[in-house]
């Protein structure tokens, strides 16, 4: 495991949808992370999402701000099905999110197919990861990623994978 910003070099590296919450939530990391990104967005840094990060970062946006309207994580989830206009209060931190991803030179987008999808059942078998972390770790194997950038430390059991941190997280 290395330090997040100590990453430099040609080759691509994924970003975990952590790296982009610590930003967001102006967490402990958020500054280290925070260069990071601007590294991905002048384009000094080749990063790779998928369609899973963003999934994974609005979701936690949304529950984020509505959560001190609900006693649970699972209260705010059944009350966005008898409120979706609940939705509106999160608009503005969204398109923070999308136009910080929109300003990436540097940053690509690959896709998650079928086969990866039907894939995660062996991922989690071999490699004892959940099935969102089988997912990213799948489509990092299909395009030949080998740099994970996140706060995630699962990542940290798989042989091939180089996983960088920020300095907080680092064991």
């Amino acid at each position: 495991m290395r330090r997040l910003n100590e990453f430099v070099g040609d080759e691509r590296i994924y970003i975990d949808a952590g790296i982009f919450l610590e930003v967001l939530r102006e967490g402990e990391s958020g500054e280290e992370c925070k260069e990071f990104l601007r590294k991905v967005e002048h384009g000094q840094v080749k990063g790779v999402i998928s369609p899973l990060v963003i999934d994974e970062v609005v979701f936690n946006l949304i529950i984020d701000i509505l959560r001190p309207l609900s006693r649970s994580y699972r209260e705010v989830l059944l009350r966005l099905k008898d409120e979706p206009e609940l939705l509106d209060r999160t608009i503005p931190r969204l398109m923070e999110f999308m136009v910080i991803l929109e300003g990436m030179e540097g940053l690509e987008m690959v896709p998650c197919d079928e086969v990866l999808c039907l894939g995660i059942f062996h991922i989690i078998a071999e490699r004892r990861l959940l099935p969102r972390d089988s997912l990213h770790y799948g489509i990092m194997k299909l395009d030949g990623i080998h740099h994970i950038a996140t706060i995630d430390r699962d990542f940290t059991r798989i042989e091939g994978i180089e996983v960088w941190m920020p300095g907080l997280r680092s064991l």
